[in-house]
């Protein structure tokens, strides 16, 4: 907190209190209720009591502040919130929200001007101020009632905001506290410190936040409450500053029903996000609403650095303003009313708490504090009962249910018994042990055991490399083949009973039939070293890439937008190698080079640390986009149901526009989004669950269901730019240098041996390095799998009846 900022009044100041020290004695009753014993029969209004009197003079504490000068320029801000959608037009702007706030009218010209006064006396500018008025039952039963009113306040840049939570935060406005949040990041209750009280609907409008705040201080002192606020008619949240201030108040609550926390709760009862849709209909309809400024007098006065001279009639006020005379005399009636009526009824009197109410209470105080009624324990049966009485008997219990243990253990081991005369003649097997006996039974068990495990091994690795494998995963399977093929060719030829008629179209079959004998005789009982460096031909095999979609740039320059990658990465654990962006592309130079969205592939070290990618970073929203991470080199594509499109104009203005109207509708389950990835001519939005596009193409006329065939979700691959991507890496000395990672180190991965001239195919590269003879290895691989699954075809062809070859 700045020296020249007033001091919070979160903190009691006994010099300057926010109440009274010497509270009314009215104050310490019962805050749960109105005291009803104190209504006369007089059906005269009364003298208003003080809870809602009018300001008594007090001294009023010193504010300091270190005045900022504006300018014209500043009132229309460039710099956009990161966090905040681009094209939303308040995205430049920092809200925050600000509750129980006591208007004087409800007149927008005249609470607008209220409203940009009281910040302007706090040295602040103020521009948009959005209510929540339509659709919204707090504000028609509660809020226009009470003229106590929660709002969005827009500032010209964050400093402001900032410091309009400090300076405006728990003080008070004509002697109600103001709560100040943030208007667009959410603040939580503290589930251990909170209590939801549920207040009688007849006495939900007289007791506000300020008046609820002032009871609990008069019974139990002041500093009781951190935060206190009502987002609903009949619900109050407090939080409170200890725990046993909490369960003290609770205690002693009489017509207040009180329940904890469940789930996550806001300070704040709505933010910018909930209220987006229709602020764009009021943008729509009232574009004024976007210019919208400080009393002229007020504006001039903060542009030339000076603290408006206003009448500040709101300072000094001891209690908090009373309710309008409409809604008071209401509240009064209604209670002559209610007495009454409970006048007439001889069973209930006018000072008691309804039984049904007190009820209420009370079973949910129970439940607020753990009390649990313990079960009573099952009835014992009499030998249950004589058991526990008789040590005698309990040791009996006790060996019988030993005894049964030991019994149905002895059933699953099946040992044979000795003493057993069936039993006797094979005693001497039994003392040989059963591995010697087994032997002489069943001559060569152990070798066909062997022999079958090894097999069954050999035909499930066999079934792998036929189906599509990742070159790492097909080379470890082939030379797995080799080794289990000589293996089980050498046990075939030593035992007759021991058969494998698979191996006559093996892999070893194969090599020996293409003359390769010597290429990999080697690695017929040896497994090769290295195998997982085996897939790499050249050095880009050793960096592993990402498609990096709808990613935000400050700056275009290929430095700047490097070091920003490699920032947002870094930040979550990862170090990223290298970054590729395909400028050559129609779509990026027409498109998303003018809206600073860009489909990048983005290089690590490992493949790990790839994947720790896409599962991290996918799906996360960045400068109000939501980002795509998926594999660098395998396709994805769109699943059936849960994508849906829409057609762009050429313009990327009008283009953006329509996919800001598309992500601010109501029907759109926006929670759920996965990803949103622009194309030439249309953007795709992919859902999370299945079905959920189609639900969205039905309501949303707009938009239609992605279809069969359906495209890819990367814009592009490595397979599709590599010819420049290696062009850029061997002849472009700044695409290395100007890399996140060191250009030395990258420079001596891509060494070459030999380059070919700049009009041949740049494919045509010789590394420096093991490369070739890995590169000519993986070939010879494929050459081997090519013509063995031939042969399992023709094979498998020959074996089918005549009748099935048509």
């Amino acid at each position: 907190m700045s020296d020249f900022d007033p001091p919070l009044d979160r903190a009691y100041d006994p010099e300057y209190p926010l109440e009274s020290d010497d509270d009314d004695e009215r104050d310490a009753g019962d805050f749960t209720a109105t005291n009803r014993s104190r209504i006369s029969n007089n059906s005269q209004v009364p003298q208003k009591k003080s809870r809602w009197s009018s300001p008594e003079a007090r001294p009023a504490p010193p504010e300091l502040f270190c005045m900022k000068t504006y300018s014209r320029n500043e009132l229309y801000p460039t710099e956009l919130d990161p966090d905040c959608y681009p094209p939303w037009a308040l995205s430049p702007y920092w809200p925050v929200y600000v509750s129980n706030f006591r208007l004087n009218s409800l007149d927008e010209t005249e609470r607008n001007a209220q409203i940009s006064t009281y910040f302007a006396c706090k040295g602040l500018l103020t521009r948009m101020i959005y209510i929540r008025e339509n659709d919204d039952p707090f504000f028609r039963n509660h809020q226009s009632k009470t003229l106590l009113l929660d709002m969005l306040v827009y500032f010209t840049c964050k400093a402001d905001a900032d410091r309009a939570i400090r300076c405006c935060d728990r003080t008070t406005y004509y002697g109600h506290v103001l709560n100040v949040f943030p208007g667009r990041v959410p603040v939580y209750f503290d589930p251990s410190l909170t209590v939801r009280f549920k207040i009688p609907k007849q006495y939900s409008v007289e007791h506000t936040e300020t008046p609820t705040e002032r009871g609990f201080k008069a019974r139990y002192g002041p500093g009781i409450v951190s935060t206190i606020v009502k987002h609903s008619e009949c619900k109050l949240l407090v939080e409170f500053e200890a725990r046993y201030l909490m369960n003290l108040a609770v205690s002693q609550c009489d017509l207040w029903i009180p329940s904890r926390l469940t789930e996550p709760v806001r300070k704040q009862r709505y933010l910018e996000q909930d209220c987006r849709y229709d602020m764009m209909f009021l943008l729509q309809e009232n574009p004024g609403f976007i210019d919208m400024l400080p009393p002229e007098n007020v504006l001039q006065d903060l542009l030339h650095g000076r603290l408006p001279p206003v009448n500040k009639d709101w300072d000094g006020w001891a209690f908090p303003k009373q309710l309008p005379d409409e809604i008071y005399n209401s509240i009064y009636r209604d209670k002559i009313e209610r007495k009454e009526r409970m006048k007439e009824d001889d069973s209930v009197k006018w000072d008691e708490v309804p039984a049904s109410l007190a009820e209420e209470v009370d079973r949910q105080k129970e439940v607020f504090f753990g009390i649990i009624q313990h079960q009573q324990k099952p009835e014992e049966t009499s030998s249950e009962s004589s058991s526990r009485k008789n040590p005698q008997l309990l040791h009996r219990d006790v060996v019988e249910r030993k005894q049964k243990d030991f019994e149905r253990k002895f059933a699953m081991i099946c040992v044979p018994n000795r003493n057993n005369a069936r039993n006797v003649a094979q005693g001497r097997r039994i003392e040989e042990g059963p591995s010697e006996a087994i032997s002489r039974l069943m001559p060569g068990y152990f070798q066909q055991k062997k022999f079958n495990a090894k097999k069954t091994e050999f035909l499930t690795k066999r079934k792998k490399l036929l189906t599509k494998e990742g070159v790492v995963r097909r080379n470890g399977l082939f030379f797995d083949l080799l080794r289990l093929e000589r293996s089980l060719g050498n046990m075939t030829g030593k035992r007759a009973n021991l058969q494998c008629d698979e191996l006559r179209t093996g892999l070893i079959a194969t090599v020996h039939s293409m003359g390769l004998q010597k290429r990999f005789s080697q690695y017929y009982s040896n497994f090769p070293k290295n195998l997982d460096l085996l897939h790499i031909e050249e050095p880009l095999d050793m960096l592993t890439p990402v498609f990096l979609g709808n990613f935000f740039t400050i700056d275009l320059s290929q430095k700047s937008r490097n070091q920003q990658v490699k920032g947002f990465f870094a930040v979550r654990g990862l170090s990223v190698c290298m970054v590729y962006l395909n400028e050559s592309d129609e779509f990026y130079n027409s498109y998303l080079k003018q809206i600073k969205l860009l489909d990048m592939l983005v290089y690590f070290r490992t493949k790990e640390e790839a994947e720790k990618a896409i599962k991290c970073v996918h799906g996360l929203t960045y400068h109000g986009h939501k980002l795509s991470v998926l594999p660098g080199r395998q396709v994805k594509y769109y699943e059936p149901n849960r994508a849906v499109f829409l057609e762009l104009d050429d313009d990327p203005t009008i283009a953006e526009g329509m996919i800001g109207q598309f992500l601010g509708s109501e029907a759109l389950p926006i929670e759920d989004l996965n990803s949103v990835m622009r194309y030439p001519k249309k953007v795709i939005f992919l859902f999370n669950k299945t079905k959920q596009g189609k639900a969205v193409a039905q309501i949303e006329l707009s938009a239609k269901l992605v279809s069969k065939p359906f495209p890819k979700k990367q814009r592009y691959l490595e397979a599709d730019v590599k010819t420049d991507l290696l062009r850029k890496i061997l002849r472009d000395a700044d695409f290395l240098n100007e890399q996140p990672q060191d250009g030395t180190a990258l420079r001596s991965l891509f060494a070459v041996k030999s380059l070919p001239p700049e009009e041949d195919d740049i494919g045509a590269v010789v590394w420096d390095g093991d490369y070739q003879h890995r590169k000519d290895l993986n070939e010879q691989v494929v050459k081997v799998l090519v013509e063995w699954k031939k042969t399992m075809k023709s094979v498998a062809e020959s074996s089918k009846p005549a009748g099935q070859l048509m």
